[in-house]
């Protein structure tokens, strides 16, 4: 009969397995439901040599010098019949309290790892080890009190660990980020500091060596709401970098993005937000950038080729002639000299230019080759009309007719109005003809 602790009126004991007596479930138990609270006398570690023999395996440690147990034989508690097992199903929340890890069963034993509540004594020559017999498929063998230090059970049992030991793990596990430095290595995340933009005793922001926006804390740290908010952002935004900035540019930005995080983490969420807006406007510049000089270039590559051929033209213009002839060599000619109107006007536009790095490189390139050529093709769609006197013709007594042809190629490659304009004109000069034939058939 308890005294000092309290267990569920669904739990009794009987005759164990595993040791001796143990508690059982009568009726199945839902998880998280409260199976005991422990109570007894407070005793020093050492004064468990001063139990009855048949009392020495009882007492619970709550702290690195105390224990929780009953001093006398007839007082025992019924919270000493917990058994170890290496596959519990039942945990602690705080110090006192064992709860049900699972649904439990009708007639299952209830019983938890010694692991979440036993560590190494203070001040006391008492060194706890036992024998595991508890038969699960995960059993240790030999229990220990070093074996909460263990990475696995703190997994396994996160959450399920008495208040004493989890305060241990914490302080254990607890990295002091203000000593890092550029260079150093996050224990926490294994990733080398290449840039730092804040550490505290308990939380860092920093660039790894590839440039990648790292953050780390200690447990104690509580993530607010507006910080995971903001630390979705920050992956977002740093998903897209890669793709629409420069590599010079990723750096800086990425430092943007850090800021954002280092202010967060100290509560200023409307600096961070603030701080968010300018990384995404200085991403947004750069892309735009990043574009244009895409479109451009591939604009300049067409030229340059263009620019060949023309001096490849001039310097064989004699053959050139002799095969081409001479109307067809002016309006080749001015149909390559229009794309040189056409850079003309993309240089003179290139802040009128609606251009998005997202679309990616291909696009714009693509889009580049094709205003050339068009224009191109404007061009000499004008220079036939000039040489067919259709709508379009030359004024006479000029000195150098083909410069007069060359000049106007490259104002219809420069304009998107001429050639819309001239294509209309020709097919009302066509119509009109057509018209005058008819009446006069």
């Amino acid at each position: 009969m308890s005294t000092h602790s309290w267990i569920h009126p669904s739990l009794e004991i009987r005759e164990s397995k595993i040791h001796g007596k143990g508690v059982f479930a009568t009726t199945c138990i839902k998880a998280s439901e409260r199976l005991a609270i422990f109570g007894g006398d407070i005793m020093l570690i050492d004064e468990i040599n001063n139990l009855a023999e048949s009392m020495q395996d009882y007492p619970m440690q709550i702290e690195e010098r105390f224990v929780l147990g009953s001093r006398e034989e007839r007082t025992s508690e019924d919270t000493d019949y917990f058994n170890h097992s290496c596959a519990p199903n039942a945990g602690f929340k705080g110090q006192i309290f064992l709860v049900a890890m699972r649904d439990i069963e009708k007639n299952e034993e209830i019983t938890f790892d010694y692991s979440m509540v036993l560590s190494q004594s203070v001040g006391s020559d008492i060194v706890f080890t036992m024998e595991c017999q508890c038969g699960s498929e995960s059993c240790r063998k030999m229990i220990s009190e070093e074996d909460w230090k263990k990475p696995e059970l703190q997994k396994k049992y996160r959450g399920f660990f008495s208040e004493y030991i989890s305060e241990k793990i914490e302080e254990t596990n607890r990295t002091d980020f203000s000593k890092l430095c550029e260079g150093d290595k996050d224990p926490t995340l294994n990733k080398t500091i290449n840039t730092l933009i804040e550490a505290t005793e308990d939380w860092i922001v920093y660039l790894d060596a590839d440039l990648s926006v790292e953050w780390a804390q200690n447990d104690n740290i509580a993530e607010t709401e507006s910080f995971g908010a903001i630390a979705n952002m920050v992956a977002y935004y740093e998903s897209l970098s890669s793709e629409l900035l420069a590599k010079r540019h990723i750096e800086p930005f990425h430092r943007l993005l850090g800021e954002s995080l280092a202010r967060s983490y100290e509560n200023h969420t409307e600096r961070a937000n603030e701080i968010l807006t300018r990384a995404k406007e200085y991403m947004d510049a750069r892309s735009k950038e990043r574009a244009k000089m895409w479109y451009l270039c591939s604009s300049a590559s067409v030229v340059t080729c263009v620019s060949i051929v023309i001096l490849l033209v001039k310097c064989f213009y004699a053959h050139f002639y002799l095969w081409a002839g001479p109307a067809w060599t002016d309006i080749i000619i001015g149909s390559l000299f229009g794309s040189i109107g056409a850079f003309i006007s993309i240089i003179s536009r290139s802040s009128e230019i609606s251009v998005n790095a997202a679309a990616g490189l291909k696009i714009h390139i693509i889009d580049g080759l094709a205003r050339v050529f068009v224009a191109m093709l404007g061009a000499f769609l004008v220079a036939v009309c000039l040489k067919a006197n259709l709508v379009l013709s030359m004024p006479n007594g000029l000195d150098s007719p083909r410069l007069y042809l060359i000049a106007f190629c490259i104002v219809a490659g420069a304009s998107e109005r001429i050639v819309p304009d001239l294509i209309q004109k020709v097919g009302g000069t066509i119509d009109a003809k057509d018209k005058v034939v008819r009446e006069s058939k």
